[in-house]
């Protein structure tokens, strides 16, 4: 296959990866049509009858292309038939997400795993088996997923994993492993309003009120926050904190850990 990229890329609809490309295409047309073109009359005819047949192939394809869209799913569903990609296969799942097709989900995150294990596939599939009350495979992919962000030194992938992972511990095994994992991240992140709030929550599970009260606070100063002023609050009030709901993360501790606030970047 003729490739145009010293490293191919391929993914669905994503024409905005070639802008700069065609920039120094545009750029070799230009020298060739100033130099060669003008000088040759038989030569121009010759490129304007390549241009004109170039442009209606792509116009060809531009309408077979459009005929591939009805929704999401049908676009990527198309396309993965004809190319392995665990992207693609990943989107697949989320769509079918979305729409409660739980089955389906299932289906396209396996297969994206056994493409290409990756920390975000792998991490989807743990979730999946988390939502579904299967704690012990959610555990294995997710430490699945916290391994390559090691090899790849990936820390904000890394961190989204430690919180995971001491959510895991928190609320399906030893409460005191969950402890010593989230310190033990927090001295690569300390500045992660997440794992302050979340050593705070396990804390308390444990009735330290002292410890958990300390670090609800220093979740506060990082981010105050709905999430984290209510979370001080309730410590602060020795209310009762609702974990769980429907045996995984109950909705307010989930708006809190993933999306009360952005997880860094690379």
């Amino acid at each position: 296959m003729f490739i145009l990229q010293l490293f191919p890329l391929d993914m669905t609809v994503a024409d905005r990866w070639f802008y700069n490309p065609f920039v120094g295409l545009l750029g070799i047309f230009g020298v060739f049509a100033e130099v060669i073109i003008q000088k040759r009359l038989r030569l121009q005819r010759l490129c304007l009858l390549i241009l004109i047949i170039v442009l209606s192939l792509l116009a060809v394809r531009t309408m077979v292309r459009n005929a591939n869209w009805y929704n999401e799913i049908s676009l990527f569903t198309h396309d993965s038939q004809i190319s392995d990609n665990d992207q693609l296969e990943t989107f697949i799942g989320l769509d079918y997400m979305k729409q409660q097709n739980y089955a389906e989900v299932y289906k396209y995150y396996t297969k994206s795993v056994e493409l290409s294990p990756n920390a975000i596939n792998l991490f989807d599939l743990g979730s999946y088996y988390q939502a579904f009350q299967n704690p012990a495979k959610a555990k294995y992919y997710y430490l699945k997923a916290y391994a390559l962000t090691l090899q790849q030194s990936n820390r904000s992938k890394r961190l989204l994993l430690s919180v995971k992972m001491g959510e895991y511990y928190m609320l399906y095994d030893n409460p005191k492993k969950a402890i010593v994992f989230i310190t033990s991240a927090l001295h690569e992140y300390p500045d992660s309003m997440q794992l302050w709030a979340e050593l705070a929550l396990v804390e308390y599970k444990q009735n330290n009120q002292d410890a958990a009260l300390s670090a609800a606070e220093k979740a506060q100063q990082l981010n105050a926050n709905q999430s984290t002023q209510s979370l001080y609050e309730q410590i602060l009030n020795r209310q009762q904190i609702d974990y769980m709901d429907n045996g995984t993360l109950s909705p307010w501790l989930d708006q809190l850990l993933y999306h009360s606030s952005s997880f860094i970047q690379n």
